[in-house]
């Protein structure tokens, strides 16, 4: 009976371990084009400590897996500073805004942006918002372009962006009434 037992334990492990393995699987093929854009912009960043993202089950990113050893432990995004999250996340929408506009225009909307970023931090950013609205045709997942509508009281940090055009909301209201 204990040997039963046991080999029916053993199975059990197997199984949990195969299903596992599966889901992983999943979770990278879906997640594997965000991924890779996202860990190619954080290196334009100057920031190249990290190999990926790690995502939970529901695709979202939980954590940054360290480049140097798979022994270490994924890093989770709580342990990283304000601005590191803040351009992940950034990162991260642009990412799939981009492959969603493969199909249509898409748009995304960024409040404020870059608070938490410093000026060389913020500066790369901007690069890569660039590079988001003109979309990327070439490379192993292609990007469409996204309109990119930047709210922000602080119209000076944005204004190094080509062809961006500058709206002042204040203004516009006054002009109106």
């Amino acid at each position: 009976a204990l040997d039963r037992e046991n080999i029916q334990a053993e199975a059990h492990r197997r199984l949990k371990e195969l299903f596992e393995e599966v889901r992983q699987a999943q979770v990278e093929r879906n997640v594997g084009p965000i991924n890779e854009r996202v860990m190619l912009w954080t290196r334009r960043l100057g920031v190249a400590d990290y190999d990926g993202l790690a995502f939970d089950n529901a695709l979202l990113p939980t954590g940054l897996r360290p480049g140097s050893s798979r022994s270490i432990p994924v890093v989770e995004l709580k342990r990283e500073s304000c601005g590191t999250v803040e351009q992940l996340s950034l990162l991260v929408r642009l990412a799939v805004g981009g492959l969603l506009a493969r199909q249509e225009p898409a748009v995304a909307i960024l409040d404020d942006p870059l608070v938490h970023a410093d000026a060389t931090k913020h500066r790369r950013m901007l690069e890569i918002f660039a590079r988001a609205a003109a979309g990327e045709s070439s490379g192993p997942h292609a990007a469409g372009p996204l309109q990119l509508l930047i709210l922000t009281c602080h119209a000076d940090r944005f204004d190094h962006l080509d062809g961006a055009q500058h709206i002042d909301l204040a203004a516009a209201i006054q002009r109106e009434g």
